[in-house]
Parts: C-alpha cells; structure tokens; sequence
C-alpha cells in the first residue's frame, strides 16, 4: 500500500519539565498538563495519516547557566533528568527516530531533519503544538514557516499553552501575523 501520509505534526517540549506540574515539572503549569491528554488524542487520532515529530529541550548542565536562558529561566529540563523526559502518556508515539534534541528556544536545522526523515515533495502541512507557546513554540512555527515558504504551517493553539494566557494570545498574533494558520480542533 502507498503511503498517502502529507501531514506532519511537532510536538514542542511536551516534557516533564513543562508539563508534569503535579509530580515536580520545574517550569509546569496546570494548564499544560491538563491539555497533554487532549495531545494524546489528537496524536492517536492522527496515527497513520500523520508523521509525529518532538522537540526535546535538553539543557547541557555544564552549560546551561552560559547561556542566555540560563540566565533568566530557572534550571529545567537538564539533560538525561526526569524534567527533560517527554511525558509518559506520549510515549507510546516516541521512537529513537522522531525526537530532536534542542539546548534553545528553536531546532535550527529543521529542513535538514524533515528532509532525512519524509519526502517532503509530499507534505501540505505541518501542525505543531506545545509549551510554552510563547516561547519555543513560537520560535519553531517562525523557523518552519522561513524554511518552508511553499507548505501550510498550522500552530494549534488549543493544544498550547504560553508562560501566561496573556503570552499565549500573544503568540497567536505573533503566528497570525507571519502567516501561520491558527486553528483549533473539533
């Protein structure tokens, strides 16, 4: 059977880290850990017509107080720590191949990484949802869209959240503005 797959999804630092605020996350908020299961929906909604891809923020811990976000953020997501582990209830959709580690706010060399993983001659759309929408979410919806001028960028924002609502809502106009799609789910 041809694989009629056109859609890819990225899922942005859905961490301990960021998302397990209930056992310790450093960075978590209630309301990203109350939209993971929403994300394991959508993902197992998704499974077979979608490629899934994660980000993992990955924080050197010899150098994470070097660099800018060591200096304003507190110490999270330090590399091979519970807080940098993607969340167990997606696990099920995480394999040695499907995961980039980034030490920033954005993964620099998508187009390199999309192109080894999918002919991307194929895709029509990439859907990204995550934490913090404000932060690194929106950092790789702007990447994606300047290394993929010619296919739709969707950031769904129902399954985001942002360090604040305020920031959230600023990130959909950030994404508005640079001609992303702003959907939310059925």
């Amino acid at each position: 059977m041809e694989n009629t797959k056109d859609t890819i999804i990225i899922g942005i630092d859905i961490q301990n880290g960021f998302a397990n605020k209930s056992q310790g996350g450093s960075l978590a908020s209630e309301k990203a850990e109350s939209i993971v299961p929403h994300i394991r929906d959508f993902f197992k909604k998704m499974l077979g017509r979608a490629y899934i891809f994660f980000t993992q923020d990955w924080h050197p811990k010899n150098r994470y107080y070097s660099i800018k976000e060591g200096e304003i953020f507190p110490e999270h997501c330090i590399a091979g720590t519970w807080d940098a582990e993607i969340v167990e209830q997606l696990q099920e959709f995480v394999t040695k191949e499907n995961v980039v580690k980034k030490e920033t706010f954005g993964y620099l060399e998508w187009k390199e990484y999309l192109t080894s993983k999918v002919d991307m001659t194929k895709i029509k759309r990439i859907i990204v949802v995550g934490f913090a929408s404000n932060i690194c979410v929106i950092s790789n919806l702007l990447r994606l869209r300047a290394e993929f001028p010619d296919i739709e960028i969707v950031f769904r924002y129902d399954l985001s959240s942002g360090t604040t609502e305020f920031a959230h809502q600023a990130a959909i106009e950030i994404a508005k503005s640079c001609l992303i799609e702003v959907e939310e789910g059925d």
